[in-house]
């Protein structure tokens, strides 16, 4: 009989078995001898119930006098492990986690696993109960945020012992009653120490910090590393108790870990061979375990009488795992047995062991997922219906993340800002299906300076979409927002700055600034909200800064981008990856991942309300009949004059303005000029002004080109007593007679309208340059060129077509586009 199914040699003497003489007899000897010697430290209890106490002792490895055991409190409170590539150090670590996991439940004990090779060291072992949190493949963004999360916990322990009154992790458990709440030890085992150290070159620093006041906590680091030369400083190292050094590259490093050069003489062809010093005690070799059990499985076989036919072979591995081979011919070769289901078939059974058992709870929440198709329920339910939730926050202080949400009621201006590819192009669509998510209570309008979000034009949800050629239309927009009482709350999406700065003059685009900052200081009052989109050129928006909360997409961005953005923490470069910047988060801002697509995020099935404001194109042509009534006085019959000038003068209701084709109301103020080509609809309009108001109190006159002209104001109150406007067509066909007019009437305290074709000299030969300063004054009808609008002091944008009514007038501090009425019934 052979016991180990191999020579004998050093590392297998430890095994302690003796060849003996053939037979049944002493078969049976020898197993009853051998049977205690395969004790893997916890194999029996594997098939037994839940321990009462926890057990941080377990065997790890084997020595020429027996089995080896590593207490986690005498020996630690920390281990540091270290070891070239193939000496055995990742099954040197799974042996630990799988002792401790044999011997103590998972309210008792808790992993916090990381591993820099992919997950091929501690994946399998994820799934133990156990394991609170799993980390692969650590960048510098993962590995800053474990370190957050070690230090939140720190924080709660400390938090709670002094709750509890406990001075110690050892002093609450030795207090704890029947229904306190469990405070496991938390064993953090980091395989690749030295790639996390040099990742972030702070974290030295906070790690020595961690151990220093976690060793009171009840909590254990376990730090596994190829090299520790520059990575395990004297600070850290006066915290560590027990080192374990299997093969070394060189003497120094082995004479670093354990004092001799011993380690680095381990032979490469034995892995798992090692040296573990604890404390200042002596220096031990030892060969570790794999997967819990001895490294050289102890084998089985019986033969017959006189070494004549064999009877059976076994391989005596962890217990209830032992193989039963049948192997005609001998063998002195060890059975082979696959690691990897061995170690599958030990977690399994861990597993089963603690199936009863509560775990304590996770102060862990997992990282955020690369895509994220949709918001988890748990989620959603703690967000509020006013607000919008178009992705998740990751909150290492909570247990799991939050919701990222656009809520107009505390966040009403908002800057996002990114290059493309980077996941900005998904916030505009995913803003407006979040905003309407379960009803339709916010309208969206969107302004497109790129043109990249045409295709959201008609969308049900956005009540006006602006692109490019929409100059106008965004004019109007602006200008109606900016006044309190004319809308309700909406979402104004602005995109692509840069785009309007390069079709817009540089005096518009001013202007576009100065209408987009004065609605970003009235949102807030308004319940509206401001969401400003783009990259560099945001950097010199005076809208832009004075968003409070900004979202930062890096992904992409090269240091020349950097530079303009405030200093924020890492975060893996992914699509949709960000980071929330604000007066409620960190300083070095709060990382989020955005949705996938809105397709989690479905619209309403009922219609949008009838109330929200839509973006219209202005008509070609134009009744009084069209004209939508102005409701801020109630209006008499026939009566669109619903208002009187700052110096008293009527205003006149005259066309549609935009976006929503709502009435327009002229303010010319004493003197008002309507200059047009021919064919620009001069007379119709006039004609249209002379039925406003009360028609049977005559108090308008039009005098049409052909009609002689007033020159003496007792006879034109004569024949009109009740005249208080009075309408003059073609001033500019009859200069001295329309000159001498216009003084009498403007003497007399009446309100004159005139139209004329335009000219440089016209108003100097009306006689109006000192009674015409107000550029309100002048209606530009169908401007053909930009020195239509000369006499007013402005010059015009080129007109993209020739409409009849089309008017262009200076209002409210800008220039305006009107339709005009065209059309007379």
């Amino acid at each position: 009989m052979d016991p180990t199914g191999s020579s004998p040699n050093a590392q297998e003497r430890s095994l302690h078995v003796a060849i003996e003489g053939i037979g049944l007899s002493a078969l049976a000897c020898a197993v009853g001898r051998m049977l205690p010697l395969t004790d893997t430290g916890h194999s029996d209890a594997l098939d037994a119930g839940p321990r009462s106490e926890p057990c941080t002792a377990i065997i790890v490895g084997d020595t020429e006098e027996g089995p080896l055991r590593l207490d986690l409190d005498a020996d630690g409170p920390h281990i540091l492990v270290a070891g070239t590539t193939g000496s055995g150090k990742s099954e040197l670590l799974r042996t630990l986690v799988l002792g401790l996991a044999a011997g103590s439940g998972p309210g008792d004990l808790a992993f916090l696993l990381v591993d820099f090779k992919g997950g091929a060291t501690l994946a399998p072992l994820r799934s133990l109960p156990h394991v609170q949190l799993f980390i692969s493949d650590l960048d510098a963004a993962a590995g800053e945020r474990l370190l957050e999360l070690l230090g939140n916990e720190l924080q709660r322990r400390e938090a709670f012992l002094a709750r509890c009154a406990a001075t110690d992790h050892r002093d609450y458990i030795r207090l704890r009653k029947p229904g306190d709440p469990p405070l496991p030890k938390l064993v953090v085992l980091i395989d690749e120490f030295r790639v996390f150290a040099t990742e972030l070159p702070d974290a030295l620093e906070r790690v020595v910090h961690i151990a220093t006041v976690g060793r009171s906590l009840g909590i254990h680091l376990v730090l596994s590393t190829q090299r520790p030369a520059g990575t395990v400083s004297a600070p850290l190292r006066a915290n560590i108790g027990s080192v374990i050094a299997l093969r070394t590259i060189g003497e120094a490093e082995s004479i670093d870990l354990v004092g001799r050069a011993d380690a680095s003489r381990l032979d490469a062809a034995t892995p798992g061979m090692a040296f573990i010093r604890r404390g200042g005690g002596p220096l031990v070799k030892f060969r570790a375990r794999v997967n819990s059990r001895p490294s050289v499985p102890a084998v089985l076989r019986a033969y017959g009488e006189n070494l004549g036919e064999m009877l059976f072979c076994e391989a005596l591995g962890v217990a209830g795992l032992e193989s039963r081979i049948e192997d005609p011919e001998p063998s002195t070769a060890p059975l082979p047995v696959d690691p990897k289901e061995e170690l599958a078939g030990i977690v399994e059974r861990i597993i089963n062991r603690h199936a009863g058992a509560e775990p304590a709870q996770n102060p862990f929440s997992a990282a955020l997922p690369e895509h994220l198709t949709a918001v988890g329920r748990a989620v959603l339910r703690q967000v509020p219906p006013h607000q919008g939730v178009i992705g998740l926050l990751d909150r290492p202080r909570l247990p799991q993340a939050s919701a990222l949400v656009l809520d107009p009621r505390t966040t009403s201006r908002l800057l996002v800002c990114g290059l493309p590819a980077s996941g900005i192009e998904r916030v505009p669509e995913l803003l407006i299906h979040a905003m309407s998510y379960g009803a339709f209570t916010l309208p969206t309008l969107l302004l497109d300076g790129n043109g990249t979000l045409a295709k959201l034009h008609g969308h049900p949800a956005v009540a006006g979409y602006f692109g490019p050629g929409d100059i106008w239309g965004i004019n109007e927009l602006l200008l109606q927002l900016s006044g309190r009482e004319r809308i309700g709350p909406v979402l104004l999406l602005v995109c692509g700055l840069g785009g309007w700065a390069q079709v817009l003059e540089a005096s518009v685009f001013m202007h576009l600034e100065a209408l987009l900052t004065a609605f970003a200081r009235t949102a807030p009052d308004l319940g509206s909200a401001l969401v400003i989109c783009g990259d560099r050129e945001l950097g010199s928006s005076r809208a832009a800064s004075l968003c409070e909360t900004r979202w930062y997409f890096p992904r992409g961005a090269g240091p020349e981008t950097l530079m303009g953005w405030p200093r924020m923490r890492k975060i893996p470069a992914l699509v949709g990856r960000g980071l929330q910047l604000g007066p409620d988060e960190p300083e070095l801002g709060t990382e989020f991942q955005l949705l996938d697509s809105p397709a989690s995020l479905p619209l309403p099935k009922e219609e949008v309300p009838k109330t929200w404001m839509r973006s219209l194109p202005l008509p070609r042509d134009l009744s009084p009949d069209q004209l939508p009534p102005v409701l801020s006085v109630p209006p008499a019959k026939g009566n669109l004059e619903v208002a009187t000038d700052t110096d008293g003068a009527p205003a006149l209701a005259i066309g549609l303005c935009g976006p929503d084709n709502r009435t327009f109301v002229w303010s010319p103020g004493s003197c008002g000029l309507v200059l047009g080509h021919a064919r620009s609809g001069k007379g119709t309009l006039l004609e249209h002004l002379a039925v406003l108001g009360a028609p049977e109190a005559g108090h308008t006159v039009f005098l049409a080109p052909n009609d002689e002209l007033p020159t003496r104001i007792e006879e034109f109150l004569q024949r009109h007593p009740h005249a208080t406007r009075v309408l003059i067509g073609r001033a500019d066909a009859r200069l001295a007679q329309a000159s001498r007019s216009i003084e009498v009437l403007l003497g007399s305290g009446m309100q004159v309208v005139l139209s004329a074709e335009p000219g440089p000299r016209l108003l100097f030969e009306l006689g109006l340059t000192s009674a015409v300063r107000d550029q309100r004054s002048f209606l530009v009808l169908d401007p053909r060129y930009g020195a239509d609008a000369d006499p007013s002091g402005f010059r015009l944008p080129p007109a993209a077509a020739s409409i009849r009514g089309r008017a262009m007038v200076f209002d409210r501090g800008t220039l305006r586009q009107v339709q005009c009425v065209n059309r007379l019934p």
